[in-house]
């Protein structure tokens, strides 16, 4: 039993993040979870990928096939060669978060520095200096003050902003771990009336490790940006 999930249609930014990130997980771990499938129904993957419902198969996992129900053609071929093109460029997170506020709310707590401040980084960390400015080809620098240890900065350059639908800008730390490399953050914000919801990619990253990091730090400040919410609802 399968079902199509679609082909490579455009060339929006955050599509393509999207799709760059699944093909990479599909080729690397073959099977993904349940929350994965939710977050990838959306996107329509390169290639005809086909979802295998197997009867008995346990419901938290659904295993996606690289087969193709038509023969081999031109287009398929296109697809695979680029699955593996973009499994080769490094690793892209991506996290979906439903925050209890208007677009244009939450939008502001991302643009409005004094606002960023008050949620933005991994718990135990603090802003404790920021210079912002919400226009394409401005730079940033943010300095970030962990509880128990030395300040360091993270740099970037806005590429794209849309209020209160879109922002994009790159991200670099002043003193970067071997393992570091610029990445960029491409987030959307999805008006569902009293709430936004909030897609985000970022990267691509030169190591798992590094990848999981940050993985684990847009989480814990989302959970710091959804009480900041509430708290100034």
């Amino acid at each position: 039993m399968g079902r199509h999930l679609g082909n490579v249609v455009g060339g929006d930014s955050a599509f393509n993040e999207r799709v760059r990130f699944w093909a990479r997980e599909f080729l690397r771990r073959r099977t993904l979870e349940a929350d994965d499938i939710k977050a990838l129904l959306p996107v329509w993957l390169a290639g005809d990928l086909i979802l295998d419902l197997t009867d008995g198969r346990p419901a938290s996992q659904i295993r996606l096939k690289s087969q193709f129900e038509r023969p081999l053609d031109d287009q398929s071929t296109q697809a695979r060669r680029y699955a593996r093109r973009m499994n080769a460029d490094g690793f892209t997170l991506t996290v979906t978060r439903e925050l209890p506020a208007p677009r244009t709310v939450v939008f502001r707590a991302f643009v409005e520095p004094n606002e960023f401040a008050e949620w933005f980084g991994p718990n135990g960390y603090t802003v404790s200096q920021i210079q912002f400015t919400p226009q394409v080809g401005e730079h940033y620098r943010i300095e970030m003050q962990p509880s128990d240890g030395k300040h360091f900065h993270v740099t970037g350059e806005v590429r794209e902003i849309d209020p209160p639908s879109r922002l994009c800008f790159t991200f670099v730390y002043e003193q970067p771990n071997p393992d570091d490399v610029e990445t960029e953050v491409s987030l959307s914000f999805d008006d569902h009336g009293e709430s936004t919801r909030v897609d985000l990619t970022q990267g691509p990253f030169k190591t798992e490790p590094r990848h999981s990091l940050h993985q684990d730090g847009w989480n814990e400040s989302f959970d710091k940006l959804e009480r900041f919410i509430t708290a100034h609802a």
